[in-house]
């Protein structure tokens, strides 16, 4: 099995080239292309069911790359760095990005955003900021997604799920397939939402 972080690392490096050379009038319809297929990989298909109700903790969890559509994200941190169609944005505290749809990495600390906006609001601040691109690389203390839907959902880690009212602790590790809800990262991860199917190995439980 590939190495998660070397998934999203190869992701992420795919998504800087893409915005590099698209500036070239000659490979920009070329790229374009090639980043709407990173987005399909990234994505789960559009008819697939989410049958199943949850709500999760991780202890830990690993890298989580997805190709986010009007998904709204609010963080906290000590410095934000974007770059946007009106310059550079540098700013700390809470900062509200409505509407946004690209890449979206999220790893440890930091979140990598490659996309556009409808909008961002920051913390204490009149200024607000219209629809535009945005790419960032940024750390924070606390992040929430709302509307994320991921392809799957995998940890190693120890947590607990709960599902039609019924927790279930684990420390191997669980894979839920196609979730899409709130993700709410503060050293750990927290997650509500709905799913296709669950599966605890361990527990040899297998909902969906």
């Amino acid at each position: 099995m590939f190495n998660m972080k070397v998934v999203a690392t190869v992701f992420i490096t795919l998504a800087i080239l893409v915005a590099i050379l698209s500036t070239s009038p000659q490979l920009g319809t070329f790229f374009q292309s090639a980043q709407g297929k990173i987005s399909d990989i990234l994505s789960p298909p559009e008819s697939i069911e989410r049958n199943v109700s949850f709500s999760l903790k991780l202890q830990g969890y690993e890298n989580i790359t997805a190709a986010a559509k009007n998904v709204n994200i609010l963080l906290n941190t000590k410095k934000f760095t974007a770059n946007i169609k009106d310059g550079t944005l540098d700013t700390k505290g809470s900062v509200n990005i409505l509407g946004y749809n690209g890449l979206v990495s999220v790893s440890k600390n930091d979140i990598v955003l490659d996309g556009d906006f409808k909008k961002i609001e920051l913390e204490n601040a009149s200024l607000t900021f219209a629809q535009g691109p945005i790419k960032s690389s940024s750390s924070f203390e606390n992040l929430t997604i709302d509307n994320l839907t991921l392809k799957e959902l995998k940890s190693g880690s120890g947590g607990t799920v709960v599902v039609n009212g019924a927790e279930t602790r684990f420390s191997a590790g669980v894979q839920i397939s196609s979730p899409n809800g709130r993700f709410s990262f503060d050293g750990g991860l927290q997650a509500a939402g709905k799913a296709a199917r669950i599966s605890i190995p361990e527990a040899k439980i297998s909902i969906g």
